[in-house]
């Protein structure tokens, strides 16, 4: 009986041990901001499926459009390739521009403004809380495909605005030295980073897929690098926890992309050059098996053959248990 049962297992286990990138997301009750960006090129707008409820514009975000003044919007960034079972991806900067980014519309005109803190923007929000969860917990991640990560800074997730050092937001980036980076500028600490893999398995290659992600505790932050492969049963930690200091109080220009704080007269200059989809926010830390990588979970019928086949298994020995008995 045994060896029949490992003899049956042997024959289900690269099913069942086998990997699998899950996704598109479906949202959960933690989910706040997510963003398939399966819209089509002549689309400007980016319907969020999360909780938080507001949709994110497609902008040229440099030259400064002016005080109040909303930004121009894009069309053709939407509705590009993806990664395979994902459907489309934005495509923000690359052979555009810098300056390009996807704004969160918090007014809901349909438009984008950026922040130049006089008068305050209305597309800013007053604090964290469609990002911040319980004690301050949260979860940012997305999948990108860049062509190069030195160079300049390339903004995935930001709320930095233009107001004064103490209530500006958060940058969540790839730095100018290829670190992925994470910096709430507002509560005065240090940046933290973690050097993104140039060898092994997870070494960024120019043109191909990653999930980028970080997750945040209340206190500290880990960051996540991981190669878009079916080998992969959970997200790649390259830096953390780490302790990081935030502010829910803080004002909040959300962008993707890019940031959307206003220097002077310059907009928008951070743009992560480069494709960016499947973006989600989660109110809550997220570990590493809570993302894209993960064991699938067997099938009905899977699950019921295999059961059937162990069934059948131990009616054969009990009837040769039975021809024993007969026999004695």
């Amino acid at each position: 009986m045994k060896k029949q049962t490992l003899i049956v297992l042997a024959v289900f286990s690269p099913w069942l041990a086998s990997a699998a990138i899950v996704g598109p997301y479906t949202p959960d009750a933690n989910t706040t901001y997510l963003f398939h960006l399966d819209e089509g090129a002549g689309s400007t707008v980016a319907v969020n499926a999360g909780s938080a409820g507001y949709s994110a514009i497609l902008y040229a975000g440099n030259p400064y459009a002016g005080d109040g003044l909303d930004q121009p919007s894009i069309t053709g960034g939407l509705g590009n390739p993806g990664f395979s079972g994902f459907g489309a991806a934005a495509q923000v900067g690359g052979p555009f521009d810098a300056g390009f980014g996807l704004g969160v519309d918090i007014s809901g005109n349909g438009r984008f403004s950026l922040d130049d803190n006089d008068p305050i923007g209305v597309d800013r929000l007053t604090d964290h809380s469609s990002i911040f969860g319980t004690g301050n917990a949260f979860t940012l991640e997305a999948m990108i495909n860049l062509p190069a990560i030195t160079g300049s800074n390339h903004e995935i997730i930001s709320t930095d605005s233009s107001a004064g050092n103490a209530d500006r937001g958060f940058q969540f980036r790839i730095n100018s030295a290829g670190n992925l980076e994470f910096n709430f500028v507002g509560v005065n600490t240090s940046a933290i980073s973690a050097a993104i893999p140039t060898t092994g398995d997870h070494a960024f290659v120019a043109d191909e897929w990653f999930h980028v992600g970080l997750s945040y505790d209340g206190a500290n932050a880990t960051f996540y690098w991981t190669r878009l492969n079916d080998a992969y049963t959970a997200a790649n930690a390259i830096g953390g926890p780490t302790a990081e200091g935030v502010d829910i109080n803080d004002d909040a220009v959300l962008v993707f992309g890019n940031e959307g704080r206003v220097v002077g007269t310059t907009g928008s200059t951070e743009g992560l050059q480069g494709l960016i989809d499947e973006i989600r926010i989660s109110d809550v830390a997220r570990g590493a098996d809570e993302f894209l990588f993960a064991v699938p979970e067997p099938s009905t019928w899977a699950l019921l053959g295999l059961g059937a086949i162990v069934g059948l298994l131990r009616l054969r020995r009990k009837s040769r248990l039975a021809e024993r008995r007969d026999v004695r």
